[in-house]
């Protein structure tokens, strides 16, 4: 099963400039141009995984902060110890598109951007396949050699309770974050000024 999230933003400045932009340039240099807004934007949204001034909203506090549960995993290899980085895999996923002739989207296809981008509570039920695990201990006891059990085939039904931490650089209402204007204004002003 595949998720999906499309947000349009309506922001008529940008819209507008970027309807004179594209009348000015050959489609050839706004192509160009909607790519360096586009990488842009994903540094932008990457920065805020690691700078919340970057951030279209403050985060709240990790639980991990307040003592009652771990941030990261701690999985050898993987864990990058902050909020939504545990395995990195939400942060590594953000790219953008161009999109028709005048658009450029940026996000992520990873399942649980949305929850993580607006929040979510409620059940969440996981299939977990059959595999193999390493027993190290017993009854909480080492035991003297390590066993291996084959756990089977189940799902397991978990509620959740996230709250939103935004890292897209749009605001609840969809609007377009001020440090995301401000970006796209540099890069717009940086093109044009371009022999």
């Amino acid at each position: 099963m595949s998720v999906s999230i499309s947000i349009e933003v309506n922001d008529a400045a940008v819209q507008g400039a970027a309807r004179d932009l594209a009348a000015k340039l050959s489609p050839e240099g706004f192509n160009r141009l909607r790519q360096s807004i586009g990488t842009e934007m994903v540094n932008l949204t990457k920065r805020a995984f690691r700078d919340s001034g970057a951030r279209p909203a403050p985060w709240p506090p990790a639980k991990a902060a307040l003592g009652r549960t771990r941030v990261a995993s701690g999985k050898k290899g993987g864990s990058r110890g902050t909020l939504l980085r545990d395995t990195g895999a939400l942060y590594d996923s953000i790219n953008y598109q161009l999109a028709g002739i005048d658009s450029i989207r940026i996000g992520t296809a990873m399942p649980y951007a949305a929850a993580h981008q607006f929040g979510f509570s409620g059940s969440v039920t996981q299939r977990v396949p059959e595999h193999q695990r390493r027993v190290l201990q017993a009854f909480g006891r080492p035991l003297a050699q390590p066993k291996t059990a084959t756990v089977r085939a189940h799902s397991r039904t978990m509620n959740q309770n996230l709250p939103a931490r935004p890292f897209l650089p749009i605001d609840a209402s969809g609007n377009i974050s001020p440090q995301a204007v401000e970006k796209i204004n540099q890069v717009t002003t940086r093109f044009l000024k371009r022999p």
